[in-house]
């Protein structure tokens, strides 16, 4: 969960305040984090809260304001010495993937970050066809990436960083483009890799609906963070989501209903299954 000991924890920030060239106000102003090893943290606000700032600063792309900012991922302080040691522990999904492929077809461009890294041919080929398989794609191994659809460049996206066999991968609102069966096919195949390459989850995102099933949730507000913790006790605070400008899950917004008709819904029912199941034993008593 978000605020274990440092320990228990891959990536901390601390104190980090961020400023845009020529901007009135940070974009982050005296933040503090910590994500657990092996997680899925959501990180969610609305436009101009500082979730994607937060991403590029993590992964060095970014520079904070000051040197009372610290960010360490996984036990190392990012620095201009650490930068590039801290990328191969980082891979990033942005929101277009078309702004990351590099290669003239799916396996070159898969490629690309071993070969920036001196892996040996015989290696690079034996992998790329792995995690080509290992996201679906190996029909369109020789495919022109610009040819394919969404959900397919974002899976040739996540191909290319498991690759690099990274620690962390930050969906920088990787999902928003896609329709609802593409988003879930993406985020079905997330939580696989995740749990096969012991990976820890960093979303960047304003689908309320994905960052109900992450661990823990941490609301960005105006560069400032205003809440953290699970789904389960962040989206109880329907006012709060409502003041940030953020949507609450259908079924959280159903229970409220449900509540403020007079049928006391437990604190303990949180989802579809759940509620279901509530109600059905409910009529079977009356």
């Amino acid at each position: 969960m978000v605020g274990m000991t440092q320990k228990d924890n891959i990536i901390e920030v601390q104190n980090v305040t961020f400023t845009y060239n020529e901007a009135e106000r940070p974009a982050l102003h005296d933040v503090s984090l910590s994500v657990q090893r092996g997680s899925w943290t959501a990180i969610i606000g609305h436009n101009g809260s500082g979730k994607s700032t937060l991403a590029r600063l993590l992964n060095g792309l970014l520079v904070p304001d000051d040197e009372k900012s610290k960010i360490y991922i996984d036990g190392i302080e990012l620095t201009d010495d650490t930068v590039w040691q801290i990328r191969n522990d980082i891979g990033i999904v942005f929101q277009n993937p078309d702004n990351q492929f590099v290669g003239a077809t799916v396996e070159d461009d898969v490629a690309f970050g071993m070969e920036n890294r001196g892996v040996s041919r015989a290696e690079m080929q034996e992998v790329v066809q792995r995690v080509v398989a290992d996201v679906r794609m190996t029909d369109f191994i020789k495919s022109e990436p610009a040819r394919l659809s969404g959900g397919q460049k974002q899976r040739v996206a996540i191909a290319g960083i498991i690759a690099i066999k990274p620690k962390i991968i930050i969906l920088d609102e990787s999902t928003s483009m896609l329709d609802p069966e593409g988003k879930k096919d993406v985020l079905d195949l997330i939580r696989r890799v995740k749990e096969q390459n012991d990976l820890t989850v960093v979303s960047i995102t304003h689908d309320i609906e994905e960052a109900s099933e992450a661990d823990d949730i941490i609301i960005l507000n105006d560069g400032e963070i205003v809440q953290t913790g699970t789904p389960k006790e962040i989206f109880q605070q329907v006012e709060l989501i409502d003041r940030m400008g953020l949507e609450v899950p259908f079924i959280n917004q159903l229970i409220a209903q449900l509540r403020a008709n007079g049928i006391d819904v437990p604190l303990a029912v949180t989802n579809e299954s759940e509620l279901t199941d509530y109600l059905w034993k409910l009529n079977s008593n009356m």
